[in-house]
């Protein structure tokens, strides 16, 4: 995308809003793997999707919970 603006936050925000659409698709690409830190990425990700969808993990007490994981949250 080419345009007298700020180029690298417009393929920011859309880079995000393609993963929020085509979560699969996103993750299997290939340039994937050559993105830093990609893992915590996923994890969080994966971490904030399970929140989404149910309370109860993120419990603050709950073993291997997300205050384990994230400590200082």
């Amino acid at each position: 995308m080419t345009h007298g603006g700020d180029s690298d936050s417009t393929g920011a925000i859309a880079g995000n809003l393609l993963g929020l659409l085509y979560p699969q698709e996103v993750m299997a690409h290939p340039w994937r793997r050559e993105i830093e830190c990609a893992d915590v990425m996923e994890r969080l990700a994966r971490d904030i999707g399970a929140c989404l969808r149910n309370p109860a993990v993120c419990d603050d007490e709950a073993p291997g919970g997300i205050e384990e994981r994230y400590p200082g949250c």
